[in-house]
């Protein structure tokens, strides 16, 4: 039951790439079986680049064969979860000392002394 809804999610899920899946594999077995999967002649799924170090295989799956395609990723033993491959977005904003101060340990891990000296030592262009 939970991989089924975790096709559909990934199925309608952000869509940025289309076609492009992050899939999290949990030992080399389960790797070289992505690697097999994906160079048969009559894949639907394309290896376009590997993690080693976090165990990660972006993969770009043919929107025809999509649903077919990720629920066989799925079933695989070792692959622990697929994502849609989307990016994210860093916003910078100037800090506010009294808004940081209103955050959970942030204190702590002296943020702002942090964000500071991260202002100053930027080089000018």
């Amino acid at each position: 039951m939970k991989r089924a809804l975790l096709v559909g999610a990934v199925l309608f899920g952000s869509q940025a790439f289309a076609g492009e899946y992050l899939v999290k594999y949990s030992n080399t077995r389960a790797f070289n079986m992505l690697n097999t999967m994906t160079t048969s002649k009559v894949s639907t799924i394309q290896m376009m680049d590997h993690n080693d170090t976090a165990s990660l295989v972006l993969v770009d799956v043919n929107k025809k064969h999509e649903a077919q395609a990720l629920a066989s990723l799925l079933s695989q033993p070792g692959v622990e979860y697929i994502v849609p491959n989307f990016k994210i977005r860093a916003f910078t904003a100037p800090v506010d000392a009294a808004a940081l101060k209103e955050q959970w340990a942030i204190a702590k891990v002296q943020a702002e002394k942090a964000g500071s000296a991260l202002v100053t030592k930027v080089p000018k262009t």
